[in-house]
């Protein structure tokens, strides 16, 4: 009775304990071997509106690769409200781009980062410049547009009454 309790747990225990598991980071050794600058946004925010002023550019990049981030703020020749000047800024395009903050770091052995930057009300470009450790170099550009509550409402409420008459 013993032996037909006890050679089945052995033979178990033997199956489970020889299994072993392995876990792969995708597609990052491919880019390695071809020598690319490896490097990947947690959240991309390109094109986005949004109401806060403070955002967090994080994401992936290879061990030691330097990250350089200057943001810039779009400037009209016209004093107006916001959506005046995102109108000005896609109609002509008068007006120009004003660094607002300028910083660089160089990515630990996590290969994760994140940086918070402060955005200026209307329209910001961030321009990411990445260099890896083969001085191999990748530029990533993010537009995001800052807006008031209010403002925004306001100009919805506009074109709802006008609709309406």
């Amino acid at each position: 009775m013993f032996k037909k309790i006890v050679l089945p747990a052995v033979i178990i225990t033997a199956i489970l304990a020889s299994n072993v598991t392995a876990f792969a980071e995708p597609n990052r050794s491919i880019a390695r071997r071809l020598d690319v600058t490896t490097f990947q946004l947690t959240k991309n925010l390109d094109g986005t509106k949004t109401f806060e002023r403070n955002q967090v550019i994080s994401g992936r990049a290879d061990d030691g690769s330097e990250i350089t981030m200057t943001v810039y703020w779009f400037k009209t020749e016209e004093d107006r409200s916001i959506l005046s000047k995102k109108k000005a800024a896609i109609d002509s395009n008068k007006g120009q781009w004003i660094i607002q903050e300028k910083s660089s770091w160089v990515v630990g052995a996590s290969e994760i980062f994140a940086k918070p930057v402060t955005l200026s009300p209307g329209n910001n470009r961030i321009y990411l410049s990445i260099k890896d450790k083969n001085e191999n170099v990748r530029d990533e550009v993010v537009n995001v547009e800052v807006v008031f509550k209010n403002e925004l409402t306001d100009f919805i409420n506009s074109i709802i009454m006008k609709n309406l008459k």
